[in-house]
């Protein structure tokens, strides 16, 4: 995510000092009037040193604010910039107090802001004027062109944070794509956060099979990944009942990608104890692939601690033998003849040979004599010379 993005942390970081400092600051805003010197106390907030002294002295300048108190509060703001002051929960607080007075005054004010701060302020702006006006706060951030989906992204955060149940018609309405991600994300964390992973699976079981755009099929991964990533073992235990079931695909895949992450031994453990099937084979290769590129030496050192004939590693022996193949430059031969062993294990033909046709080209580079008869003997030492020409040529040798 783009640093200019305020987390989802940040953002409950905001309100919850918003709420704290509005509790703390009654007595503080009771004695303002409406042209009392609120503005004063938004500078000393702003120039606290100390975040929290600073989140809570805001909190109780800005609660209360007014219409006729806006110019100068956002002055008070706007002078700030110029020594770096105001952060993005500062400027998340501001929101809170200001785009239920005024969102679109509120929007064009920002426009002229700096960069830094601009970008900043219509994502937070977006994310509470959706709290109470969705779709307008939507069409606002469907005209931004320089934000790459984030202010949308803001949009459907503050969407979801309303608790408004129409989100879910909506969202379902959508055509498939990232898009429609982006708004289902936070739409179920909401329901996470407020009643648990296990109401998300409720909620996503109860939806209409036939929702238009595959919706449920999707909502069905999103839900399984946002488990995934803080409860992989719950995770899996919901993609394991809906096995063989209409949602299946694409669920142990989900989960896969995500476990390894958080402990690939363990996820890739769980995984081969499942029944063979066409979902745990893909669960299998792309857990694995994902492991090697988070952790390749943890990922290549689980493999080959397993001997090659054990069948319920099947799936994952072309993965391993491409894995090892120019993988060690202090032992270039030895790896590519650890290489061999895994590729002539394979029993598909198709992943045999694009595994064979890999793992010769390194033989060959590296030891052209050796590898003839080895190339020979398997009937490819055409295709791996053309091959090993190619590469050649690309790299300009």
């Amino acid at each position: 995510m783009r640093a200019l993005v305020v987390s989802l942390a940040a953002i409950a970081a905001s309100i919850a000092a918003f709420v704290v400092g509005a509790e703390r600051g009654s007595q503080d805003a009771s004695t303002l009037s409406a042209g009392g010197p609120r503005a004063g106390l938004v500078r000393s907030a702003l120039g606290d040193p100390n975040p929290l002294g600073r989140m809570l002295a805001l909190s109780s300048a800005l609660r209360g604010m007014s219409v006729e108190d806006t110019d100068d509060v956002v002055a008070a703001f706007e002078t700030a910039f110029n020594s770096g002051q105001p952060d993005a929960q500062a400027l998340a607080l501001l929101s809170e107090a200001w785009a239920p007075l005024d969102p679109e005054g509120a929007y064009q004010r920002i426009e002229n802001w700096p960069r830094e701060y601009q970008q900043e302020g219509r994502l937070s702006l977006l994310r509470v004027w959706a709290r109470q006006d969705p779709r307008v706060a939507l069409a606002v951030a469907e005209d931004v062109g320089d934000l790459d989906g984030w202010a949308t992204h803001a949009v459907y955060t503050g969407w979801a944070e309303s608790g408004d149940p129409q989100m879910w018609d909506f969202v379902m309405t959508l055509p498939q794509g990232m898009g429609r991600e982006s708004a289902s994300i936070p739409m179920m964390q909401w329901v996470i956060g407020r009643k648990g992973f296990e109401a998300l699976f409720e909620r996503v079981e109860a939806l209409p099979s036939a929702a238009p755009e595959r919706f449920k099929v999707a909502a069905f991964r999103t839900a399984a990944a946002l488990a995934a990533d803080h409860d992989p073992e719950l995770a899996l235990e919901f993609a394991k009942r809906h096995t063989g079931g209409a949602h299946e695909r694409g669920l142990l895949r989900r989960v896969a990608v995500r476990w390894v992450r958080l402990d690939g031994p363990a996820a890739m453990a769980a995984l081969l104890d499942l029944p063979e099937g066409e979902e745990r084979e893909r669960a299998l290769r792309e857990g694995y692939r994902t492991w090697l590129r988070w952790s390749r030496p943890e990922a290549k050192a689980w493999m080959g601690a397993s001997p090659p004939e054990d069948p319920r590693f099947l799936p994952l022996l072309d993965l391993h033998a491409k894995a090892l193949t120019n993988d060690d430059r202090h032992d270039p031969r030895g790896s590519i003849e650890r290489a061999i062993v895994w590729s002539e294990a394979i029993t598909d033909p198709d992943r045999r040979h694009q595994a064979l046709v890999t793992v010769g080209v390194a033989f060959l580079n590296h030891a052209p004599g050796q590898a003839r008869p080895w190339l020979k003997g398997h009937g490819i030492g055409a295709e791996v010379g053309a091959e090993l020409r190619r590469l050649r040529l690309l790299m300009g040798r």
